[in-house]
């Protein structure tokens, strides 16, 4: 099935064609415990892994600024001054208290009651 899913599915959408050794390549990094089997959780989780691959790591100075200029939005359209579990429970839709890596990017991103903060400032 998953070999189906990709073959049939991601390869026509791909720059490069996709080798029977990729699929594998791939398979064992989703299926990390060996068992032949994936969850939607496993995939995710392995989806989320590649894509933080590709960031570059932040300093601290980055890292400040990006705090800061949420910081600011939070100030801006909340009035929450350093309160992060106010921002948390604005994502966390079903109060799971849990949140996605597609939920913080939302938080930043998403208009009001999110923070709004565009490209070129974050």
């Amino acid at each position: 099935d998953f070999k189906f899913a990709i073959t049939d599915k991601l390869a026509p959408l791909m720059e490069q064609p996709i080798t029977i050794e990729d699929l594998y390549a791939f398979w064992a990094y989703i299926d990390m415990e060996d068992t032949g089997e994936a969850t939607n959780e496993q995939l995710v989780r392995a989806f989320f892994r590649l894509e933080l691959d590709e960031w570059r790591e932040l300093d601290n100075d980055s890292s400040d600024k990006a705090l800061a200029e949420m910081h600011t939005a939070m100030i801006k359209w909340h009035r929450a001054d350093g309160n992060w579990y106010k921002m948390f429970n604005i994502v966390d839709a079903d109060d799971s208290g849990r949140i996605l890596f597609e939920d913080l990017w939302n938080l930043v991103r998403s208009p009001f009651p999110c923070l709004a903060i565009p490209h070129d400032r974050l």
